[in-house]
């Protein structure tokens, strides 16, 4: 070690130096060590697809979402 060199810490390693540790089952984007993945519907997807397909979800099938959730849902007014 140099004189004045010790607080001199080593060089931060890039993650995307690094191979994937696998791809997303709908996009095939790079997924690395460490980093969140959701099994949707039998993949292992990423987060953004993951958001995507909430997203989708809720717009297309809110009742079905609430239900996935377990969010009680009723009607309102209108009974007589």
């Amino acid at each position: 070690m140099m004189s004045g060199t010790r607080k001199i810490k080593p060089a931060l390693r890039d993650e995307q130096d690094s191979a994937p540790a696998g791809r997303c089952g709908r996009c095939a984007g790079e997924i690395y060590e460490g980093e969140h993945v959701y099994n949707w519907e039998g993949r292992d997807i990423c987060p953004d697809c993951f958001r995507a397909a909430i997203g989708k979800w809720m717009q297309e099938d809110t009742k079905g979402l609430a239900a996935a959730l377990e969010v009680v849902t009723r009607l309102l007014g209108g009974g007589g």
